[in-house]
């Protein structure tokens, strides 16, 4: 019999973050081990104009269709106080209507981030794999934006009750099985390693470059903050270039990221920090493999796919252990790990990584590529994971389960009330002062 797999992920083709990289690393082993795959791509943020179908790699990819995105979202009225969590579910359940006309499957397996797994879970007729990749109330919580409190908190008590009730909850690293284990109260989250298939036996270039390189988007939890105070510390250490979409800045709602690194720590962002646009992973590869020494300064990341890169590049690798994926190192041998709240803990890790003499430096990369090539073979994971499927597909969750509190919430409305009735509870000047000012702030292009 030949399991039929469906793929719900906001990510896989491109080169996006860390969800993309790990159904692409995952999902033609499926395939080739047997299994029929395919991708439900899109999410409330990216969604398709046209319907698209293709094939990669004997997994078929089929683009969330906007207009269906569009349609569901007539039907979330109820939520209109809150736009992106209604957003995001309508996104979810159109990812899910888009699934069930490609079908039927054997199993779906959906993420958190998106709140993906919800639609299915409800509807009760096919068991539900939760993949807890980093969810939108775990980022909330890490890295507070300006007016989305009750939306955050809302997303991850509905995220909580559904890892309690899918057929299987699964994470790829022991920090976020410990969170979602506490969170849901299940203490039955599977711990999976995710595959991997990158290059880890690539030749070493012929010139090392004499920088620290970062890869990953510029918001704070990335660690720019940590790293900005580390360098503070260390007047010699070579410049950091850090690669990576510059984000807004979460914690005023104005200006970016980086600008508000600029006013914090001028002398480190004018010089010492050299950003650039991202890049594809073919020249991340590139990029690590030529860096005198790769960081991933995370003071929070549920996994961080760029620990393995930066591990399969054969160079020496310093890692937050607030980044999940800092469990594949051992400290000393295949790379580097510091206590990532702690800027002097991290500047003791660079002086030792930078302290390699170049054989040192080499055996040191060579170590840690042959550890991920044998922890994380895509083959083996493979296996792993369709014995995880049947698994799940024995332990098939009901929709009787699921709590009236969360139907109310999630469940689209056939009927819905006028998009903006919840304004009708406010007092009305304070409304016209806030329209009055928004107006301004719109004119002047701020």
């Amino acid at each position: 019999m030949t399991l039929k797999i469906c793929f719900l992920s906001p990510e896989y083709t491109g080169f996006g973050g860390g969800i993309g990289t790990f159904y692409r690393c995952l999902a033609p082993a499926l395939v080739r081990a047997g299994a029929e795959v395919t991708v439900i791509e899109g999410s409330c943020f990216a969604n398709s104009v046209m319907p698209s179908r293709t094939s990669v790699d004997g997994v078929v990819i089929r683009k969330l269709e906007a207009a269906r995105v569009n349609a569901w979202l007539d039907k979330m009225n109820h939520l209109s106080a809150l736009p992106s969590l209604s957003r995001h579910l309508a996104a979810a359940w159109a990812s899910w209507e888009q699934a069930q006309e490609n079908g039927p499957f054997d199993i779906i397996e959906a993420t958190d981030f998106g709140l993906l797994m919800v639609p299915p879970l409800l509807a009760g007729n096919t068991p539900v794999i939760a993949q807890m990749h980093g969810s939108i109330g775990q980022i909330q919580s890490k890295d507070p934006a300006i007016g989305e409190e009750i939306a955050g908190a809302l997303s991850l008590a509905i995220e909580s009750e559904a890892a309690r009730l899918v057929a299987s909850c699964q994470t790829y690293s022991a920090a976020n099985q410990d969170y979602w284990n506490r969170a849901s109260g299940s203490h039955a989250v599977e711990l999976l390693p995710p595959a991997w298939i990158g290059s880890g036996s690539q030749s070493q270039p012929a010139t090392i470059r004499p920088i620290i390189s970062v890869f990953g988007r510029i918001q704070m939890w990335k660690g720019p903050r940590i790293l900005s105070e580390a360098l503070t510390l260390l007047p010699d250490c070579p410049v950091v270039h850090w690669y990576g979409r510059d984000l807004v800045n979460s914690e005023t709602g104005i200006g970016t990221t980086k600008d508000q690194l600029l006013k914090m720590y001028p002398a480190i962002w004018q010089g010492r920090v050299v950003t650039h646009d991202p890049v594809p992973p073919e020249a991340v590869q590139t990029l690590q493999a030529s860096s005198l020494v790769n960081l991933i300064p995370s003071t929070w990341d549920v996994f961080n796919f760029t620990v393995i890169e930066a591990m399969a590049s054969g160079r020496p690798v310093v890692c937050s252990d607030r980044a999940g994926a800092a469990e594949l190192i051992e400290d000393g041998v295949t790379g580097f790990v510091y206590d990532g709240t702690s800027a002097q803990a991290l500047a003791v890790a660079l002086q030792r990584a930078l302290a390699l003499s170049p054989e040192e430096s080499l055996k040191m990369g060579a170590a840690a590529q042959a550890q991920i090539a044998s922890l994380l073979d895509p083959d083996l994971i493979a296996k792993q994971r369709i014995d995880a499927y049947i698994r799940a597909i024995d332990n098939k969750q009901i929709e009787a389960s699921a709590p009236d509190w969360l139907l109310q919430v999630t469940k689209p409305r056939q009927h819905s009330p006028e998009k903006y009735y919840f304004l009708n509870n406010l007092p009305l000047r304070p409304l016209v002062n806030h329209i009055g000012r928004r107006v301004v702030s719109k004119l002047k292009g701020k």
